[in-house]
């Protein structure tokens, strides 16, 4: 449904529907780790600072 909106162009009404939460550390760095390339490592790099471990 969201993807149908979205290819209708109503993507205002597709984002309503979205859930949001926060994640927590491990899932952020698992996240970032699923990234292509250099995007990846930055992301992580990224996830560290933010948590202070940089």
């Amino acid at each position: 449904d969201f993807d149908r909106k979205l290819q209708n162009g109503d993507g205002e009404d597709a984002f309503q529907d979205v859930e949001c939460r926060s994640l927590n550390s491990g899932e952020r760095t698992t996240l970032a780790k699923g990234l292509p390339g250099s995007l990846s490592t930055r992301a992580i790099e990224m996830v560290e600072a933010l948590e202070g471990k940089v």
